[in-house]
């Protein structure tokens, strides 16, 4: 008995469409480097039609469509200030049609970066508010560290614990201390939560406006998201050693 052939699904997508073979379930997210009409492109000359049309037709042999989006329309730009400054759809989400009935109510969003050229693509099939949350326990976490008041909240906790016995007022002060600990963090990650989201906000703005005069000010955005970033990572790096 012969072994079964593998076969990638991006090898001749649209052939098994076109010749009645079993269909595909695929999709592609990635940087085509090309677009399929102008008005995908700001700035800089402009992209030759033929190119366009040929991009557009690959996509058709291929049976692939365009899942849409949200957010910013340009995906990429060459972060150059006045006339050289360029930005395109570089990059987009495009599925087959089994995909397309496997997933109508999919959604497609343009993320905002502060570290790349190119908008990260995120795509959704299923509604993740109906996923349930476990009950965490409770641990020291390394970014409080990055935080200066956190050793205050810990040292007042500590010592407005009421003193019995050494081992009852090492048992309360602990106690006392984490009560005082979860309540801080809960507060600390709401407001950096709010903080990033105008952060993010804010740079989805400048990018949409910018025609090559906002560099600076999108540089000083980037840089207060990466801090944000950084103290984000490295809680979510101990828990998934903690996992």
């Amino acid at each position: 008995m012969a072994a079964p052939r593998s076969r990638s699904t991006m090898d001749q997508p649209g052939d098994g469409v076109k010749r009645g073979k079993k269909a595909t379930v695929f999709t592609v997210e990635c940087d085509f480097n090309e677009i399929t009409h102008q008005r995908e492109k700001f700035g800089a000359a402009n992209k030759p039609y033929r190119q366009m049309v040929q991009f557009r037709n690959a996509l058709s042999f291929c049976n692939l469509y365009d899942l849409g989006f949200t957010g910013d329309r340009f995906t990429w730009s060459n972060n150059r200030e006045g006339r050289q400054f360029t930005k395109e759809r570089l990059d987009r989400a495009c599925g087959n049609t089994t995909w397309l009935n496997l997933f109508a109510n999919h959604k497609v969003s343009h993320l905002d970066c502060s570290q790349s050229d190119h908008k990260p693509i995120l795509v959704q099939t299923t509604d993740t508010s109906i996923i349930g949350k476990k009950k965490r326990i409770f641990r020291s976490e390394s970014a409080w560290s990055k935080e200066e008041d956190c050793e205050d909240l810990i040292r007042n906790a500590w010592i407005s614990s009421n003193r019995t016995s050494k081992l009852h007022s090492t048992l309360q002060g602990l106690n006392h201390c984490q009560e005082k600990l979860k309540a801080w963090s809960k507060t600390k990650r709401r407001d950096q939560g709010k903080l990033l989201k105008e952060k993010t906000e804010l740079l989805k703005h400048l990018h949409e406006i910018n025609q090559g005069d906002l560099f600076e000010k999108i540089k000083k955005v980037k840089q207060d998201i990466n801090f944000l970033m950084d103290v984000e990572n490295l809680k979510w790096q101990q828990r998934a050693k903690q996992a």
